[in-house]
């Protein structure tokens, strides 16, 4: 396709399309039947990120921007869409987006393109390895594929030297996993990637994300039973709040859980960065019962076993610059709560956020809130500098003086910064500070 060709389309439909793929937030809405009007055929067919509409609006960016160059595959991924049209009712109600104009474009381009400009890709030993292991389909080094990836996991200013494998149970992500480690090659495991999408515009996308490696997408981890009789249920890493609350339901039951996105599993592992309750104990460290985890050497381990690594929280170490944690939780029991017969909802509506959390008196509040938010966290780095203290005077090494430095520092500026907060909040409520 020539330059001239490419500007052509793009006063046509192409324009449209790409302004909708800049919009696009990889919530990940498309993987599971909020509206109960179905999933993309396509998707759940073939698993892949490529195959969804999120993965599509991603794959239609990069070819535009040059990020990625056609393959075989892309033909494969455009011809697997019958443009149903599921996709707009869901991500259309969520996001106000129309992934199926993406579609459309997708395949105008694809049919555009000559046959010369489908680039060949080559299999290696590698990918050999990894298809023995989870299945003909469910490895790739596809870079069309690999693209889709892109700002959910792979980090945007990285190149596409990367395997995307799909495990279905613990025992193929342990062998995947040492695999990896075999070859001396890196790997993180995938979600939802809404976490990861955050974090991809910023200064945070390096250490959430791989320059290069094995991305292990969860999605097949599907399992899901509830036990009305003790009121728990089994999840796999697959498994979403949305799923597992639809399947409670039937039962009489609900879970304490996140938003409907949020994937069970990964929610318990904490990234450590997000809250303080979530750095030490995992987001829902309080609602799960036991759990089945691989570790990064690839051994399946369960949280009641006797020696077991911290399954939701990252490693503390002053030299670690990674926030993910150090397991991978691929199957967890939770916690589920009655739904009782008389219980009413009421919806009261609001104007704006501030309102419906703090009535009346927001902007008192949110200072309020500030001041003590500040008093806390100026005790607990106040608690982490007495602790340090002591353990590099017990047992001082350089990993220890190191981090003993860096929480002085932070508590110093914290300290003056809060100060100064906490002056122009005084003059601002009218009090007289005596110095």
């Amino acid at each position: 396709m020539t330059s001239d060709e490419l500007l052509t389309l793009e006063k046509t439909s192409f324009k449209e399309a790409f302004d909708i793929t800049k919009k696009g937030s990889h919530c990940g809405m498309c993987r599971f039947d909020f509206l109960e009007t179905g999933l993309c055929p396509s998707g759940k067919k073939y698993g892949f990120l490529a195959y969804w509409p999120q993965g599509r609006m991603q794959l239609f960016k990069n070819l535009i921007t040059g990020k990625v160059k056609p393959t075989k595959k892309l033909k494969e991924i455009v011809d697997s869409c019958s443009l149903c049209g599921i996709c707009d009712k869901q991500c259309n109600f969520a996001t106000q987006l129309r992934p199926e104009k993406v579609a459309r474009a997708l395949k105008e381009y694809t049919e555009n393109l000559n046959e010369s400009e489908f680039q060949n890709v080559n299999e290696d030993n590698i990918l050999n390895e990894l298809k023995e292991i989870v299945g003909e389909a469910w490895a790739t080094n596809d870079p069309i594929i690999v693209s889709s990836y892109i700002s959910s996991i792979i980090s945007p200013q990285s190149g596409l030297d990367f395997y995307i494998v799909l495990p279905k149970n613990a025992e193929e992500l342990s062998k995947v996993i040492k695999n990896a480690n075999k070859n001396n090659i890196p790997f993180l495991p995938r979600s939802g990637g809404t976490l990861l999408s955050m974090a991809a515009p910023t200064v945070l996308s390096k250490a959430f994300g791989l320059e290069k490696g094995i991305v292990i997408d969860l999605l097949r981890m599907n399992e899901l039973e509830i036990h009305p009789e003790n009121h728990t249920a089994t999840v796999g890493a697959g498994i979403t709040a949305f799923d597992l609350q639809k399947e409670a339901h039937k039962h009489k039951l609900r879970a304490n859980v996140a938003e409907a996105g949020a994937h069970i599993c990964s929610n318990i592992a904490s990234t450590g960065i997000l809250s303080t309750w979530g750095n030490k104990y995992g987001w829902s460290a309080d609602n799960f019962i036991d759990l089945e985890a691989v570790d990064d050497e690839g051994n399946i381990s369960r949280h009641s076993d006797l020696e077991i690594k911290n399954p939701y929280t990252t490693e503390y170490g002053f030299t670690n610059i990674s926030l993910t944690p150090p397991l991978i939780v691929n199957q967890a029991t939770v916690k589920l709560n009655p739904v009782f017969e008389d219980e009413d909802v009421v919806f009261v509506p609001f104007t704006n956020i501030k309102d419906a959390l703090l009535g009346g008196n927001s902007s008192a509040a949110i200072q309020e809130s500030r001041t003590e938010l500040g008093h806390a966290f100026s005790l607990g780095l106040g608690f982490l500098v007495g602790g340090s203290i002591l353990n590099s005077t017990i047992a001082p090494t350089w990993n220890d003086i190191g981090q003993l430095s860096a929480i002085i520092a932070i508590r110093t500026i914290f300290q003056i910064r809060f100060n100064h907060f906490f002056l122009h909040t005084c003059k601002l409520a009218g009090f007289l500070l005596y110095t």
